[in-house]
């Protein structure tokens, strides 16, 4: 009879539930949002099944009978979109077609409408998408073990895919190796409470105004090493937040509170491994010789890398037979480690008292417990490294410039530029500004950073005028780029979300213009929401009208958005485009006046 006495000898993975003929085992979840088996003793008959399966008690033969120092390699797929809707660089998914064309089954995690996480088995290739991706929490494998045995008895090929604990659980369950079964685990930091993503998915739906429909980690549209969590509301807005803005990611990779005690000691690090074949991320880094310049633009782009890590003959047969769907280069094993470090080891200890965090989850919104462990989080030593980035970043703008200095004193009092941590107006050389009140200037998201340059020495001018009553929100850092032609007419009212312009980008504001969160502004775009007080003489015409750029649109170069007009989120307008229409959501528009040319489109930054 299997008896949880320590937490950590659990590691979640419903394999004693599957075994048991009496039906005696259930599984009760915790505080925590953890669940472990309970046992009805008036079922049981002692059989011992239940212990013969737990990964934890008995370490699969298949782990010694495996490659010692495995075959690596960094892989992606070829198919585009395939690549840019995975995790990683899309290697699962060619490992599952080749399944597919053979006429096998794929497991994998898949959520609901709930976001319960459930392991479960597919025979379309049409579900694919749903297993695509990682879940960043735990999923719930009752009946997946007795769902594999019973497709291998059938002949059937099967691939599975899961957390090392699941795979070295279902490996204890058959008992045997079967000839027609490929199992591939990923290498796993450790595995999150669902309890803590459900909390934190009803706070991004309070947050936002309207509740989450569906999300996706590692979403690449802001690029693959963000690691930015996708939502998309019910009312179809789709809000990004990358790493450095994930509070849910914060007490998983940051203070490693939200992850299961067993993770702390786990059983499944190092080599051999239990399954055929690994897969996860292969981050490169400066110090790795195989991240060449070469390698990254063949393999990188920022739209995810795979590394695939061969444990087995029959794994690297396997991986040789999908080749025809993969772009694949053998890399040293060593290579494969410093940004792997969870291949050999657990992670630490919560960095913030566990027990209390936990009595906090069910008294505090996410965002609240975020701002109290936040601030508890920060040592002296992270405290004094923020100051000192600061500071760096500063001297990087101005150098010895005293000129300099001298203005961002003038923009922003001495007090904040340099003993505190509030954000700045940061007027480079080359750029004018005039502000008529400066307390119009609100930066309530980040810098505003005027005159940016990619050619050191240009002295192209660069302009930011506001003048009497009108008003600038910054509500994300803002870049401007040399050359721009930035004014604020009295009454004029202009808000900038987390964005960037080019070189001679004009804005001209006079009533209402809104620049949403990651827009990018090609060279010489040109936005304006007025006529300059011109009238023309026909029906229902007006002089100025608000503009709208939504979040994420890519407004290309030579681009010119006309008064009225709203730009939907995500789309994307062409070159030399002359905008007086609106623009739908994830559309693509060209020409002038601008037309629709595609639509449901997704692009990386």
């Amino acid at each position: 009879m299997i008896k949880i006495l320590d937490k950590k000898n659990c590691t979640g993975c419903c394999a004693c539930v599957d075994i048991c003929a009496k039906s005696a085992i259930t599984l009760q979840t915790d505080n925590e949002g953890f669940w472990y088996p309970s046992i009805n003793e008036s079922l049981c008959v002692n059989c011992g099944l239940c212990n013969k399966v737990c990964p934890v008690e008995n370490i699969p033969k298949a782990k010694q009978e495996n490659f010692e120092k495995p075959a690596c390699f960094a892989g992606i797929n070829k198919n585009l979109y395939v690549r840019f809707d995975s995790t990683s660089g899309g290697l699962f998914s060619a490992l599952a077609d080749r399944t597919f064309r053979e006429g096998g089954l794929v497991g994998g995690a898949i959520t609901d409408e709930d976001f319960n996480a459930t392991q479960v088995l597919i025979d379309k290739k049409s579900d694919l998408e749903k297993l695509r991706s990682s879940k960043y929490y735990q999923s719930n494998a009752s009946g997946f073990y007795k769902s594999v045995k019973a497709a291998l008895l059938s002949g059937k090929k099967v691939l599975v895919c899961g957390m090392p604990c699941q795979m070295a659980a279902l490996r204890n369950f058959l008992g045997k190796d079967y000839e027609n079964l490929i199992i591939v685990d990923l290498i796993c930091l450790c595995i999150p409470s669902p309890k803590v993503f459900k909390k934190y998915i009803e706070d991004v739906g309070e947050k936002y105004g309207s509740p989450v429909v569906a999300t996706k980690a590692k979403c690449k549209e802001l690029g693959w090493r963000k690691l930015t969590q996708l939502f998309i509301l019910e009312d179809g807005r789709h809000i990004y937040q990358p790493h450095d803005e994930n509070p849910f990611q914060f007490f998983y990779m940051n203070t490693k509170t939200s992850c299961r005690p067993s993770c702390y000691d786990c059983k499944f690090k190092g080599f051999p491994r239990i399954a055929d074949i690994t897969i996860g991320d292969f981050w490169g880094g400066k110090n790795n010789h195989v991240y060449t310049k070469e390698f990254k633009k063949e393999f990188d782009n920022d739209l995810g890398t795979s590394v695939v890590i061969v444990n087995s003959q029959k794994g690297l047969d396997y991986l040789n037979a999908c080749r025809s769907s993969l772009k694949i280069k053998e890399i040293p094993f060593e290579t494969v480690l410093p940004g792997n470090v969870a291949l050999l080891h657990s992670i630490p200890s919560s960095t913030i008292n566990r027990e209390e965090f936990y009595e906090n989850l069910d008294k505090h919104t996410f965002t609240e417990l975020f701002n109290i462990y936040n601030k508890k989080n920060l040592s002296g030593k992270q405290r004094l490294k923020k100051i000192l980035k600061r500071y760096y970043g500063l001297f990087k703008h101005y150098k010895f410039n005293v000129f300099s200095y001298f203005r961002l004193i003038v923009f922003n009092g001495f007090v904040k530029t340099f003993f505190s941590d509030k954000n700045l107006i940061i007027p480079l050389k080359k750029s004018i500004c005039r502000f008529a009140n400066k307390k119009n200037i609100n930066l309530n998201g980040g810098d505003l950073i005027i005159g940016t340059k990619r050619v050191k020495g240009s002295n192209l001018e660069t302009r930011f005028i506001v003048e009497g009553s009108g008003k600038v929100d910054v509500k994300g850092k803002v870049s401007v780029g040399y050359g721009a032609d930035i004014e604020v007419f009295d009454g004029g009212h202009l808000e900038m979300g987390y964005c960037w312009s080019n070189i001679n980008n004009e804005i001209i504001c006079a009533n209402s213009i809104k620049i949403g969160n990651y827009v990018g502004m090609g060279r010489n775009v040109c936005i304006r929401d007025n006529n300059g007080g011109h009238f023309i003489n026909r029906p229902f015409y007006k002089d100025s009208r608000p503009v709208m750029i939504e979040d994420k649109a890519w407004i290309c170069s030579n681009v010119t958005i006309m008064p009225g007009v709203t730009i939907g989120e995500g789309a994307i307008v062409g070159e030399n485009s002359f905008v007086t229409e609106n623009v739908p959501p994830y559309t693509m528009v060209s020409g002038n006046p601008a037309k629709i040319v595609d639509t449901d489109v997704l692009y990386k930054m």
